[in-house]
């Protein structure tokens, strides 16, 4: 079943379903399509069902293996979606923990949770936050890989990320804050 689903998409088909359980088939985007709107400016301005959805997961991988590869999967997938359906936020991956901001219009935040939740690299996706917002807290799409132990330090003491990236009790708060800091990271200079 694995091969037949990887088969398909490989031919630009992508499997989506709903929150009722039902289950649909999409054609993706052509490339020249997915370059015209990834050259679009994503529409920041506050919008009536501006919505954010935030989520944490754990990459599936052995521990003997590189998670490059994945990462570099995972980066290019969100890259695709975000561009198609007019989303911004990042992801921030460290220690093989993932935690991703979606914000956007609500049915398109949410298509796009259902489609990352069918992907076999994510393990244990735990919903931190999903509600309407005022406004936009990222510009575009990032994907931010680890942090320095000085990184943890711009996190003003948030009690549940002392002493590593512990997700397992991260508040909307904190993790709003985390991601903010990784949206930073991006920006800086180049770093070893």
């Amino acid at each position: 079943l694995r091969a037949i689903h990887d088969a398909f998409e490989g031919l630009g088909v992508q499997f989506d379903g709903d929150d009722a359980g039902n289950i649909g088939v999409l054609r993706r985007f052509s490339e020249a399509r997915l370059t015209e709107a990834s050259a679009r400016p994503p529409d920041t301005a506050s919008a009536p069902r501006l919505h954010r959805l935030v989520y944490q997961s754990r990459i599936a991988h052995s521990g003997a293996e590189s998670l490059r590869p994945t990462l570099a999967y995972i980066n290019a997938e969100a890259g695709i979606l975000h561009a198609s359906l007019g989303l911004t936020g990042i992801i921030s991956v460290h220690e093989g923990r993932l935690l991703q901001s979606l914000e956007g219009d609500r049915d398109a935040v949410h298509q796009a949770y259902r489609a990352i939740s069918c992907y076999p690299q994510h393990r244990d996706l735990r919903l931190i936050e999903d509600r309407p917002t005022a406004q936009r807290q990222f510009s575009g799409f990032s994907f931010c890989c680890g942090m320095f132990p000085e990184d943890f330090a711009r996190l003003h003491g948030e009690q549940t990320l002392q002493g590593g990236f512990n997700l397992a009790d991260l508040t909307p708060g904190a993790a709003s804050d985390l991601l903010g800091v990784a949206r930073d990271l991006q920006q800086a200079p180049p770093r070893k």
